[in-house]
């Protein structure tokens, strides 16, 4: 994943700002927070945490409903364990595999606790042998099971453990 520079940011979120959020009487808002959210959702974390704070600044009602749309790789933590479970059945092996390259921690437990003792097994080999996975292999990855938790979210087959509260 490519750094955006700030003054890119800055345009984005005005860009954003003019063209999603300005009329709120549109019959149009969710879909343009959905919109927003998904470009969002395709950002590295820190990118991801300036455009938000830049649209709380000005629009915190906006923000909190964005907020609710977005979903990153690091929000699998937020999922029940039987979330996960659905969640890895229907990411490929190779997709789970490349998203935890390069990941250490409570996180990779989880997802691998999640899995089948089969599929386990062999996502820790896969895990173990040498990997020339670049960097931008590893965030496409991340994303492919973000967007995937986001469409078996969307779908109601899953939610995050804030949402069964």
């Amino acid at each position: 994943v490519r750094q955006i520079h700030d003054e890119v940011l800055v345009m984005l979120q005005d860009t954003l700002r003019a063209k999603f959020l300005s009329d709120e009487e549109a019959a149009g808002t969710n879909a343009a927070h959905a919109r927003i959210a998904n470009m969002i959702n395709r950002m590295d974390g820190e990118q991801r945490q300036k455009i938000i704070d830049n649209i709380t600044a000005s629009s915190p009602d906006e923000a909190e409903a964005i907020k609710k749309l977005l979903f990153s790789f690091e929000d699998v933590e937020k999922l029940s364990e039987a979330a996960c479970q659905v969640l890895f059945g229907e990411v490929p092996t190779e997709t789970t595999v490349m998203s935890l390259r390069a990941l250490d921690g409570p996180l990779k437990e989880m997802i691998l606790s999640s899995l089948s003792a089969r599929s386990r097994r062999m996502v820790e080999t896969e895990l173990g042998s040498d990997s020339d996975a670049s960097d931008d292999d590893i965030a496409e990855a991340r994303l492919d099971v973000a967007n995937a938790a986001l469409r078996l979210i969307e779908s109601g087959q899953i939610q995050t453990e804030e949402e069964a509260e």
